[in-house]
């Protein structure tokens, strides 16, 4: 099962930017909080999915995001 960095903090009493941190730290997470990306040590043991919700009109209506598990 893959889980989030929120699910992995949780069990083991870390918040998801605290785990995020330690993920970056030991190289399986470059960039910058909100700015994630894999690195190739990282693609090793997660995916990343790219989401969009185009709902039409405005741009702000049509989001785009990137989750990571």
């Amino acid at each position: 099962m893959m889980k989030s960095a929120r699910k992995l903090g949780r069990s083991c009493g870390k918040s998801a930017r605290e785990m995020n941190t330690i993920l970056k730290n030991n190289g399986y997470l470059d960039g910058v909080a909100g700015e994630y990306t894999l690195t190739e040590k990282g693609k090793g043991f997660a995916e990343e999915k790219d989401h969009h919700r185009g709902t039409g009109g405005y741009s702000h209506y049509n989001r785009s995001w990137t989750t990571r598990k």
